[in-house]
């Protein structure tokens, strides 16, 4: 049996789990996506 039924052909998050807005520039300094592109994912 294999884990093919499993796997799915996605792009990797570019999240590093350091979820934090700069307030100017109203992106995540951790990922460098915009709020849209974050909540878009």
């Amino acid at each position: 049996m294999t884990d093919n039924v499993w796997k799915r052909n996605e792009i990797d998050s570019p999240c590093i789990k350091i979820c934090t807005v700069h307030p100017e520039a109203r992106i995540c300094i951790g990922c460098h996506r915009t709020i849209d592109e974050i909540a878009g994912w």
